[in-house]
């Protein structure tokens, strides 16, 4: 996924390396741990009003590390299902490759 963008003048590589499929693939080894997340919320508070879906968004180094990992929902960003998942997302390694920091958006669906 190489995009050339321009803006007075510049030019940007963006050399990201990651394509959805990968990162679906990297984070079903992590997906556990991330359920055990929600569902610890759902028990937590089981009159409480979890969103169909909960968007988040990260960066995933070339060395694999993700880091900048955020709940864009501002109502869960501090609260313990957001640092549950913060915790679960850190613990998932990808795969080292060449390129540059790969910024990933993606919804968490949440099971009622």
């Amino acid at each position: 996924r190489s995009k050339s963008r321009s803006s007075s003048g510049a030019t940007v590589i963006d050399s990201c390396k990651l394509d959805q499929r990968d990162v679906l693939r990297t984070l079903k080894k992590g997906l556990g741990k991330i359920n055990r997340c929600v569902e610890n919320e759902k028990g937590r508070n089981p009159n409480g009003i979890l969103p169909e879906s909960l968007p988040v968004s990260f960066v995933v180094r070339p060395s694999g590390e993700i880091i900048q990992f955020r709940v864009e929902d501002a109502d869960f960003r501090q609260s313990v299902l957001g640092k549950c998942l913060k915790r679960a997302f850190r613990a998932v390694r990808f795969p080292s490759r060449k390129g540059t920091d790969c910024p990933i958006n993606l919804p968490i669906r949440i099971r009622k």
